[in-house]
């Protein structure tokens, strides 16, 4: 394919000064877009690994209570258990991809090629160790950023220490059975929300947790009035 450019047109580009200060700041601006897309990739990767770890944080002692339940159900009487370990262990092996021998080479692993840094015109532009400065550069201030968004939110040990959660009255009542019942109601507590709690868990029907809400504020808002 021939470039459209005409041999006037090539020669008044290498006509030009490529040390100019204009052609820097593309260069420039074009290291900043590309780094920064770079910088907020591996951030959004962190982010989804985090968020991963943290699932699988919590489902594994699921996982691991329902195959201790499987295990315990599961009964296999003693002349059966050898061919019902034979008969996993040929599933299992089934599982396993099985490749013809004259494909065997196609499928070897390949020795990985690292390319080539391949700098296009930077190079007639600003030198290679410039462009890894500022690179550099450029990286730090945006990893700067993001710590100082990261800042922002206060950590639990530090919200925590500003409003500690101390017991402020002991709150004396029966349960359905009639039998009586002491919870120790913090400064921090919210009415409706410890209501609704407590008749959930001792089973008070609507208008029960509706007295209890109003009960709750009126001694919440009584003693938070004298401090």
């Amino acid at each position: 394919m021939e470039s459209d450019l005409t041999r006037d047109d090539i020669a008044r580009f290498r006509g030009l000064n490529m040390a100019h200060g204009f052609f820097k700041s593309i260069v420039k601006n074009q290291i900043d877009r590309d780094e920064y897309h770079k910088v907020m990739e591996e951030r959004r990767r962190e982010v989804q690994q985090k968020m991963n770890e943290e699932r699988l944080a919590t489902l594994r002692p699921n996982q691991n209570r329902s195959q201790q339940i499987g295990e315990k159900k599961l009964y296999i009487p003693p002349h059966l258990r050898d061919s019902v370990n034979k008969a996993n262990q040929v599933a299992n092996n089934e599982r396993k991809l099985y490749i013809p021998p004259h494909l065997r080479d196609n499928h070897s692993p390949q020795p990985i090629v690292k390319p080539k840094n391949d700098r296009g015109n930077c190079s007639a532009i600003i030198s290679e160790v410039e462009e890894n400065n500022l690179r550099e550069k450029i990286r730090n201030r945006l990893k700067g950023r993001m710590e100082d968004i990261d800042n922002i939110t206060v950590p639990k040990s530090n919200s925590e220490a500003v409003g500690s959660s101390e017991p402020l009255f002991m709150l004396n009542m029966k349960d359905m059975d009639g039998n009586s019942v002491e919870v120790a109601v913090m400064n921090t507590d919210n009415a409706a929300r410890l209501a609704k709690e407590l008749g959930r868990k001792y089973g008070f029907n609507d208008d029960q947790c509706r007295m209890l809400r109003l009960t709750l504020d009126h001694e919440l808002e009584k003693r938070l009035s004298r401090e």
